[in-house]
């Protein structure tokens, strides 16, 4: 296929993921590693994010257990996980959120919404454990 031959292909498509927003912005957090930033405001509810993920079935989680990607993984479907794409693996863990995500296996992909309101500048967190009021230990020693 020529090049002029995929633009007219791909504009007469609608994208399945929304590409990555502008209005975030991957820093490195002191003692955190990288984390994500708004540079836009969010208010509860808003969506701030959809990625895409890649799902590892169930049968290679102990191959991936033995990796660094392990700890950027979200429980998928039973005992299957996923990588998060986008920026979706690089959100930092608190026990007092402003963020939330939702797992979504049938449109392959995870959604973070706005839990409380984000200013501009505001490092943007999810908890973990997927539930905002679950302080259930994690897998390191979380603040």
């Amino acid at each position: 296929m020529n090049s002029l031959n995929a633009l007219r292909t791909l504009s007469a498509v609608t994208p399945v993921i929304p590409p990555i927003p502008s209005e975030l912005v991957i820093v490195q957090m002191p003692s955190m590693g990288r984390g994500v930033i708004a540079t836009q405001c969010y208010y509860p509810g808003d969506l701030i994010e959809t990625c895409p993920v890649i799902a590892i079935p169930a049968e290679q989680c102990d191959a991936l257990y033995q990796t660094e990607l392990y700890n950027y993984a979200f429980q998928w479907r039973h005992d299957a996980v996923a990588i998060a794409l986008g920026m979706g693996s690089l959100y930092n863990h608190s026990y007092s959120p402003n963020a939330v995500y939702q797992s979504l296996p049938d449109d392959g992909v995870i959604r973070i919404t706005a839990l409380k309101p984000i200013q501009p500048g505001d490092q943007i967190f999810i908890n973990y454990n997927k539930d905002p009021n679950d302080m259930s230990p994690l897998w390191f020693e979380a603040s």
